[in-house]
């Protein structure tokens, strides 16, 4: 069925009266307001949580370095003078060696994170650079997702602190203890969440750097020990072996004293059974004895 064809115009004319009526903007206001709107959408967006600007990355900067050195004392000394400069510290240090073998050591060191490169190019001043690494692990993402998590979670917890204040007072001791309850276990996960913070944190801000140094030559000991010496050391070796043997013998005393407690009764009544046992045959029976040859005359 076509539709009536006056009806087109009859539709045109109401919409140009509609457009024109005075409770409408004229067109040109309208567009005068577009960018109006665009403002304040964008300022809703940044009120909901979108970033003004880019968040700095959080990298985490680790090294490995091997050196063959000259001397490891002077070279230990140069290294403890770089670590100063570079305003870091060391967290451990091993140090071992043996007669007619090369000395080692081995040193874990923390530094700012943005002066390892230049720590790490600086140490092959020390000696020969057998080895060197360098690691880094971006963790931006995981860092401001883990962010936003905690606020999330601080939010909730505020809300639960008000729903408590208010059914404190006519509620429920059930409901209270539910409430209570779901605080206690989300500020346990919100303080397990801002001590992961706190260790990316210092991860990213201090970069850990392990050093590893070896003699070229083999260790000779600067005096060996006298006759003497080596007398008194072998008598305190003897003395504390001989004080490791008695506490061997009174633990394994210890160990054995439950033992025999249940085998003493099993013991005691075996050898009741074996004193009263009758014998076998008269009791005081005499040997016979063969009779005396007579005398001769």
């Amino acid at each position: 069925m076509q539709r009536p064809m006056f009806l087109v115009p009859m539709a045109a004319f109401v919409a140009i009266a509609l457009g024109c009526s005075p409770g409408s903007p004229p067109g040109g206001d309208r567009l005068a307001q577009a960018p109006a709107a665009g403002q304040a959408f964008a300022k809703a967006a940044q009120a909901d949580g979108a970033p003004a600007e880019e968040q700095p990355r959080k990298i985490i900067c680790n090294a490995s370095v091997e050196l063959i050195v000259e001397d490891l004392d002077k070279a230990q000394g140069q290294l403890t003078g770089l670590v100063q400069e570079a305003k870091g510290y060391v967290a451990k240090s091993d140090t071992r060696g043996a007669p007619s073998s090369p000395r080692s050591g081995e040193w874990t060191l923390r530094l700012p994170a943005e002066g390892i490169r230049a720590f790490v190019a600086g140490l092959a001043r020390l000696g020969e650079v057998r080895e060197s690494k360098t690691d880094s692990d971006d963790i931006t993402d995981r860092y401001y997702d883990l962010k936003a998590h905690i606020q999330n979670d601080q939010a909730e917890e505020e809300s639960l602190r008000k729903l408590m204040v208010e059914k404190s007072a006519d509620g429920k001791l059930e409901d209270l203890l539910a409430v209570r309850r779901e605080l206690r276990e989300l500020r346990g996960k919100i303080d397990s969440q801002q001590g992961q913070m706190q260790r990316w944190d210092k991860e990213v801000a201090m970069a850990t750097v392990v050093v590893r140094m070896q003699d070229r030559k083999d260790y000779v000991p600067i005096a060996s020990p006298s006759f003497g010496a080596s007398i008194a050391w072998t008598f305190e070796s003897s003395i504390g072996a001989l004080a490791a043997f008695g506490r061997w013998l009174v633990l394994a005393a210890v160990a054995a004293a439950p033992w025999l407690a249940v085998l003493a009764a099993p013991a005691l009544g075996l050898w009741w059974w074996v004193r009263k046992r009758p014998r076998n045959g008269p009791a005081g029976r005499a040997t016979a004895r063969p009779a005396a040859p007579p005398a001769s005359p």
